[in-house]
């Protein structure tokens, strides 16, 4: 009893220490935002549109496997609504308008065994109404970042996983 009460801890304490370094609060890099929780804990972010832009944004989730140097994934999470999901055109089922007032959403540890995390890419419509990618700092800004909270009650996130589905 005491013998697998102390390798469950040990498990438990050395995957928490393994995923602190992994951790990325919400931050804009190349043409994208990045975000991870650390550990068993959860994020909510709020995405907004800068004035002017007509915006959506498409998740997907990386990760690098413990034996090798390269990040893998771009398995694409956000899903489009049901309306959408009948338009298989572009992938555009993947996509999801933010409209003016923001998306609020919610991002968990992206695996806390492995070094990994989230992606949110944006597009914005262009004068003739077409979708283009751009970088995501140009068009959107992040606010309200709640970064490793419990995942419920009170003091979480207060954002839904849903569109995004930043949950593994």
């Amino acid at each position: 009893m005491k013998k697998s009460l102390l390798i469950l801890v040990l498990i438990f304490t050395s995957s928490a220490l393994f995923a602190r370094g992994l951790a990325s609060k919400p931050k804009f890099e190349e043409n994208y935002i990045k975000m991870a929780a650390k550990g068993f804990l959860c994020g909510g972010v709020t995405l907004k549109p800068l004035p002017g832009f007509n915006v959506r944004v498409m998740s997907q989730f990386f990760y690098q496997p413990i034996d090798s140097s390269i990040i893998k994934g771009g398995k694409v999470l956000s899903r489009a609504g049901k309306e959408k999901k009948k338009s298989k055109k572009n992938g555009d089922n993947n996509w999801v308008e933010v409209g003016p007032g923001g998306m609020r959403v919610r991002y968990d540890s992206a695996k806390a065994i492995q070094p990994s995390h989230y992606r949110v890419f944006c597009q914005m419509k262009n004068e003739r109404g077409n979708w283009r990618n751009i970088e995501c700092s140009k068009v959107l800004a992040i606010e309200d970042v709640k970064h490793n909270r419990p995942c419920v009650g009170p003091a979480g996130p207060s954002a839904s996983y849903s569109p995004l589905n930043m949950k593994r």
